[in-house]
């Protein structure tokens, strides 16, 4: 059996529980292992988990060490766990680790200390590999060799795109509203009537939200959540946030703007920037309407032609990496 450890929603979004999940699901359907989750979170994420199969440990707002162990405690078999949440911190992984449990943490920010069994990282911060601060018996892993991308999006990537006259512009931030970069975005995108666009507004969408985008573009298309392959794979151009977003748009090759709305995602906007020429803007907060347009016309303009596509390869095979890396090490 597997278990899988997160937090989602609000501040947390929904990134790390979707991936999660991903992964749950392969080693349910073409392992036939169980697996159970810890998550905190709200009532959305119970019912994501549970619409997909899955069993839930607890779901609810700050879980205690103590809690969780009283649940783990009730298998009378060696506990594999996986997690990926923001402020895994040392004390919480080595509390895990005097239970003797296998712990394989997925952390694209390298912000922690770690003594935990495996550290996985799917996104590159800098050109060098980090020095990360572990204890000897951790392995590590790092790149876009281990970024665990969506299985499902490389069906959808087959899709022929259809016919239009009328270009179609996508703005996936994420899984959670983001509200003053939608609203920047929005009011950036004015001018351009020959567009046909596309918001995708993350899961909370309030009813104000969309009256306000709607009063700046009228004719916009605003979604609260979407099939991510079906969306990306009718896009000519795209929007796209600091965090999972950016790369799944970049595997279909669409012409995209990065836009960052946490500030930990910055510094891997940065470098994916570098290495692939889709243009990061900055963060929400600080940029200005004017900049925005402007960089939607050089978008148009430019189309794909800088962009460079040599980490498509990586990508291809990455869920693949992660998931052989999760059963080499966890003996499965």
């Amino acid at each position: 059996m597997l278990f899988f450890r997160t937090r989602s929603e609000g501040k947390y979004g929904w990134g790390n529980l979707a991936r999660l999940s991903w992964i749950a699901k392969y080693f349910k359907e073409t392992e036939n292992i169980k697996c159970y989750f810890i998550i905190e979170g709200g009532s959305k994420s119970k019912k994501f988990i549970q619409n997909l199969g899955f069993d839930i440990l607890i779901c609810k707002k700050n879980i205690s060490f103590e809690e969780e162990l009283k649940l783990l405690k009730k298998f009378n078999s060696k506990i594999n766990i996986i997690v990926e949440m923001l402020d895994f911190v040392y004390e919480h992984q080595l509390n895990y680790r005097n239970q003797n449990f296998n712990i394989i943490i997925l952390d694209d920010l390298l912000e922690q200390r770690y003594c935990s069994n495996v550290v996985i990282c799917g996104q590159v911060q800098s050109e060098k590999s980090p020095q990360i601060i572990k204890e000897k018996h951790t392995k590590f892993y790092y790149g876009y060799d281990y970024f665990p991308i969506n299985p499902s999006l490389k069906i959808n990537k087959c899709f022929e795109k259809r016919v239009q006259n009328r270009k179609k512009l996508g703005v996936f931030l994420g899984g959670v509203p983001y509200t003053i970069a939608l609203l920047k975005i929005a009011k950036s995108l004015i001018e351009f009537k020959h567009l046909d666009i596309h918001f995708v507004t993350g899961i909370g969408i309030n009813l104000s939200l969309t009256e306000e985008i709607k009063a700046l573009l009228p004719n916009a298309v605003i979604y609260e959540t979407v099939d991510v392959g079906r969306y990306l794979a009718s896009l000519d151009f795209a929007i796209v946030g600091g965090g999972y977003s950016k790369i799944e748009a970049y595997f279909y090759k669409i012409p995209s703007l990065i836009i960052t709305t946490q500030y930990h995602q910055i510094p891997l906007a940065q470098i994916f920037s570098k290495k692939t020429n889709q243009k990061y803007l900055g963060h929400a907060y600080y940029l200005n309407n004017k900049f925005i347009t402007e960089s939607v016309y050089g978008l148009i303009k430019n189309g794909s032609k800088n962009i460079k596509f040599n980490i498509l390869k990586k990508l291809d095979k990455s869920f693949e990496n992660t998931i052989s890396t999760i059963k080499k090490e966890l003996e499965l």
